[in-house]
């Protein structure tokens, strides 16, 4: 008789509990009040990008000339090193990269070339990581002075397979000049940083530290300090210090909490089918869990719950598991650890379920979750071996309102509170999870960035915009964060808030997955965003918000030259925009090149739009050149740009739209191939107007092209560089090159011009304070006035960003008192548009308006820019106007109301110059035609008046109706509406 032998084959089927993500979670930071803030990290950082400017980094040129033109740099100001360049790419190897050590040489091989740029020493290189993934491998040094490792000085490299380098940084500290030596043993260090935060010798662990060099700010520049940095795990309250200690005092001067709470803050709903505990109990299979056949051998169920265990013999047989499996085992402190018990027959498909008799609700999801959230890392990234341990998980701590990542664990709270237990939120448990991950890629979790990442984890996952949904208990329609979201950096962010700021990353990324997701569908959306941002920490290690967006790009690169685009740039663009990053832009095939229009005052002509529009592979397509453009955030509409008969130049004409308007509008068009452009050219959505370029049709514009009545200086102002001053402004990376006014115009006002050749903070405003005022401006008759004025604020550079104030004040009174219109430390270094409503500013329409803006140094180590131009204000003036004379101050420009206004037979129209200049003084029509021209030519500084009769340039009488006066000098132009009545 042949014997036989039966495989027992269970099918492990579970009844999981769906958790519901959520992407909201309350921050509750236990003891937060004895972490110290680590010197200058108050700001985030804010890297701008800019192209080659030869005269401020003439090492980036020398880079050039032997790399190849058309790179993308972002600076850091206090190191003078290129923090981040991007572009065309360069060939560091002949041949395929084929492993670690080659991608190595070729970055050792870089970096030996081009020294003068990076500011490296060779010798202080500490090779980091070398890794692999998308096509591309990374490189990351640190740099270690005397063999200690420096805080956050690392140099990233990124290459293709083949061996093409499109992508570098540097953050090398090139001029450490401390002792090395330390005063204090680590023993003596951990007794200094152990005094205040709750450690009790016997009960607490004391697991040792390191020797290392921590930057801090000093002045306008940077310090170092020999540090010890020392770990305590305390029990009561759960903390787990990190705390970096003096090496030769003592002083802490940096501690934070280094276990990862999953409390977040934000509502919102979503729909998500599969987790959590709002959504009621779901049959799931359970992957990757033990179970043993009493007497006999034990197997793991594969990643569908399936699990074959080799036996022989055909009688029954017991079958035992618990939640503990090859990457979760699940301890349950409500309800100890449950195990299942059932009898099988060989041979027969036996399911394992469990249900409450066997284990509690949150104790299988957290088994379920985890298991997931492991099993995806592993799908996307096989080769890496930090997930492939046995995580313990624990279940129902005896406390509320809370979860959190405490370095190898991850640990949920039982309901209670008005929160609901966490370990039934499928979201909290991929958030917590994540910690993991962000851990086993940099050794820590980077405050805002790790918060943010475990986010994007969860709603990769889930596909859900909320995190911590039914977080409050019962709440099952709100959570504590959201993803689908409007904040923008640095604008939104909150210093120390590092839940409410992980908002902004995710924001990013939940936004790229909607553009993507028609397109791709639910799993082939997680695939592209999953791997670009995985690989991307894990090559690059991106540690501020800006570089991770930045790495997005990177990482979705094709061919190894950034500045041809990427494969889904459509998608990452607008979402990195709507958060407020700079997308690396792509170098296009069509270029548009375009003077904006001026702003302008109502004058009833349309506005010309002349661009000159080339390709590098073929003709321009006549039939797709237009103008979209929109009026005060109204509906997109399109108008035919047409070749002039000058070489590649294109024109067509924008309407005329009435004082009040704001016109935004972009320039597209494609060439025969079917290649396409924009103006401006890195805008994500050429097709819609708005966030374009923009005009306004306004009622007094002075351009500060010419001296118009402001003055600089005001009592108290004591600063001793940095003073306020008219010029064509000469760039730094913190004050603008070019002015706001479109050609010819170049002046602006600008806090202290920079010499040719000078250095960041070479003109900053320095030792106090400086104030700008404009002329008062007469509004007078006027039924509703906003004022508009471009400004630029600069104050993230430095070794102590953020620590100064911007201020802004409007008067109603010629100055005897202010009503303030801003008072922000966080930076624009971009020219951007205020627009102030003035009857909501003073509860009325005002008489007059005079404006103030002070830019301010009052501490150490801040770096302060500003510069104003484009002054307007827009009127709408009441028909029946009163009398008016000239109002009292200085000399200014100035166009007064008509007396009388209305009128029958003639009235007398007044206007004042600062001094002498050019005057034109006309009539128009409603529909902008001239009607007269009542003065043309030279006046001297003063009030003048001139009488209009009503009539025309022929002496014809006028038909009774509206009319509008308009006074035209250098830099200045304004109107009034007169009525002529008969």
């Amino acid at each position: 008789m042949a014997s036989c032998r039966r495989q027992l084959v269970i099918l492990l089927g579970i009844l999981a509990f769906c958790i519901a993500t959520a992407h909201a979670f309350a921050p509750v930071e236990e003891r937060a009040d004895l972490a110290i803030t680590r010197p200058g990290a108050e700001r985030p950082p804010v890297w701008r990008q800019e192209g080659l400017r030869a005269e401020q980094h003439p090492e980036a040129a020398l880079f050039e000339a032997r790399a190849g033109s058309g790179w993308t740099y972002s600076w850091n100001a206090v190191n003078g090193t290129p923090h981040a360049v991007y572009g065309p790419g360069v060939d560091l190897s002949t041949g395929f990269l084929s492993g670690e050590a080659q991608a190595e040489d070729a970055a050792r091989r870089f970096v030996d070339q081009h020294r003068d740029l990076l500011k490296v020493d060779p010798a202080q290189m500490k090779l980091v990581s070398v890794v692999n993934g998308l096509g591309k491998w990374g490189v990351i040094f640190q740099q270690e002075h005397d063999g200690i490792p420096v805080e956050d000085s690392f140099l990233r490299l990124l290459m293709t397979e083949s061996g093409r380098l499109y992508y570098f940084g540097s953050d090398w500290h090139p001029a450490i000049g401390i002792a090395t030596r330390p005063l204090l043993t680590v023993a003596e260090a951990g007794q200094f940083a152990s005094r205040d935060v709750g450690f009790v010798a016997g009960r607490d662990l004391d697991e040792g530290g390191e020797l290392l060099i921590l930057p801090v700010p000093e002045g306008e520049g940077m310090g170092y300090r020999l540090v010890w940095r020392v770990r305590h795990r305390v029990e009561e309250p759960f903390a787990i210090w990190v705390s970096h200690v003096d090496a030769a005092t003592g002083e802490v001067v940096w501690r934070y909490d280094d276990v990862c709470y999953a409390n977040v803050v934000g509502t919102t709903a979503g729909d998500v089918e599969d987790y959590g505990y709002c959504y009621g109990e779901q049959d799931r299979r359970l992957p990757n869990m033990r179970v043993a056949v009493t007497g006999g051998n034990s197997g793991y169920s594969d990643l569908q719950g399936n699990y074959e265990i080799t036996h022989s013999g055909t009688a029954p047989v017991t079958v035992t598991a618990q939640l503990d499996g090859r990457w979760i085992n699940v301890n349950d402190q409500l309800d100890g650890d449950g195990t299942f018990t059932g009898t099988a027959t060989p041979g027969v498909a036996f399911e394992i379920r469990w249900t409450d008799g066997w284990e509690n609700d949150a104790a299988r999801a957290i088994y379920l979750h985890g298991n997931r959230i492991h099993d995806a890392a592993k799908q996307y990234d096989p080769s890496w071996t930090s997930p492939d341990y046995r995580m313990s998980a624990t279940a129902n701590i005896a406390s509320t309102c809370n979860a959190y990542w405490d370095g190898s664990t991850i640990n949920f709270y039982r309901a209670g509170g008005g929160c609901g237990n966490t370990g039934q939120m499928g979201d909290v448990i991929y958030h917590e999870y994540a910690h993991g991950m962000t851990q086993w890629i940099y050794g820590n979790n980077p405050s805002d960035v790790g918060e943010g990442n475990s986010d994007v984890a969860a709603l990769l996952l889930d596909g859900n915009s909320i995190c911590g949904e039914g977080f409050y208990l019962n709440q099952c329609a709100s959570g504590i964060r959201d993803a689908d979201n409007t904040l923008r950096y640095p604008d939104d962010y909150q210093s120390g808030q590092i839940h409410f700021n992980g908002q902004i990353i995710s924001g990013f990324w939940w936004d790229a997955r909607e553009i993507l997701l028609p397109i791709y569908g639910v799993d082939g959306t997680r695939d592209i965003l999953w791997m670009n941002w995985h690989m991307g920490r894990r090559t690059l290690r991106p540690t501020s918000m800006p570089d991770q967006i930045q790495t997005a790009f990177l990482m979705d690169d094709d061919d190894g030259n950034l500045s041809n685009g990427t494969p889904h740039y459509y998608a990452f663009c607008p979402a990195a925009t709507n958060h407020g990053f700079t997308p690396p832009g792509p170098a296009p095939v069509v270029t548009i090149t375009h003077t904006p229009p001026h702003n302008k005052v109502f004058d009833g002509l349309p506005v010309a739009l002349v661009a000159t529009i080339t390709s590098t592979v073929g003709p321009i397509d006549p039939a797709t050149v237009k103008g979209n453009y929109a009026v005060n955030g109204g509906s997109s509409s399109t108008v035919a740009l047409i070749p002039t008969g000058n070489p590649n130049e294109f024109a067509g004409t924008i309407p005329s739209f009435p004082v009040g308007s704001t016109v935004e509008y972009s320039i597209i068009a494609r060439d025969i191939f079917g290649n396409g452009g924009a103006h401006p050219p890195n805008y994500c959505s050429p097709a819609t107007p708005r966030g374009a370029e923009r005009y306004y049709v306004v009622t007094i514009l002075d351009e500060l092209e010419a001296i118009s009545g402001w003055t600089v200086g005001a009592p108290g102002d004591n600063a001793t560089t940095g003073v306020w001053e008219r010029v064509d402004p000469r760039g730094t990376a913190a004050q603008p090159e070019d002015d706001q006014t479109p050609a010819p115009g170049v002046n602006a006002f600008v806090t202290g011009q920079c010499a040719p050749g000078c250095g960041l903070g070479d003109s900053d405003v320095d030792g106090g304070t400086t104030t700008l005022l404009s002329p008062v401006y007469d509004l007078s008759s006027s039924t509703t006035a906003k004022a508009i004025y471009y400004r630029w604020y600069s104050n993230d550079q430095g070794a102590t960003p953020g620590t100064d104030y911007w201020v802004v004040d409007a008067s109603n009174d010629g100055g005897a008192s202010w009503a303030n219109v801003e008072n922000t430390n966080v930076s624009a270094a971009i020219w951007t548009p205020i627009e102030v409503d003035l009857n909501v500013l003073f509860g009325t329409t005002p008489e007059t308006v005079k404006f103030r803006f002070v830019a301010s140094d009052l501490n150490d180590g801040s770096l302060v820019e500003a510069a104003v131009d484009e002054f307007m204000v827009m009127v709408d003036y009441a028909t029946d106007a009163p009398e008016s004379s000239a109002m009292a101050g200085g000399p200014r420009f100035a166009l007064f109301p008509g007396r009388p206004n209305p009128f029958d037979s003639a009235t007398e129209l007044g206007f004042e110059i600062p001094a002498p200049a050019s005057v034109t003084l006309k009539i128009h029509d409603t529909g902008g035609r001239l009607v007269r021209t009542l003065a043309a030519g030279s006046f001297q500084g003063g009030p003048h008046s001139v009488t209009w009769d009503g009539r025309d340039a022929s002496g014809r009488e006028l038909a009774a109706g509206i009319y509008y006066v308009r006074i035209l000098t250098p830099g200045f132009s304004a109107s009034r509406k007169v009525v002529l009545q008969k």
